[in-house]
């Protein structure tokens, strides 16, 4: 279990977060934000292979406008990502998901 130490910026509007794996060793990581717009809509543009040249070990997405079953599968769940969704109340309203390593 990672324990979060530190959130700074970082060149290109990035933060970087540093995990402390044990008392000597420090783990500093990316996080990513994005807003969507449209998960479905950003996925048909590339979104997710832009995703896959960040290297990041977080992404947060916001404005999903889809439900859980709209967004399940490939391209939406990725290969060494644990995905965490929090829908909208209402059918194609905002909605943020959360991919992280």
């Amino acid at each position: 279990i990672q324990r979060f130490l530190t959130i700074g910026d970082s060149a290109g509007g990035l933060s970087c977060v540093a995990f402390r794996d044990s008392p000597t060793k420090v783990h500093i990581g990316e996080v990513v934000s994005f807003n969507a717009n449209g998960l479905r809509s950003a996925a048909r543009k590339g979104f997710f292979d832009w995703f896959a040249r960040q290297k990041a070990d977080v992404l947060c997405v916001q404005e999903l406008k889809a439900k859980t079953e709209q967004i399940e599968g490939t391209p939406f769940e990725r290969r060494g990502y644990y995905r965490y969704i929090h829908e909208a109340e209402r059918p194609g309203y905002s909605g943020v998901a959360i991919y992280s390593r």
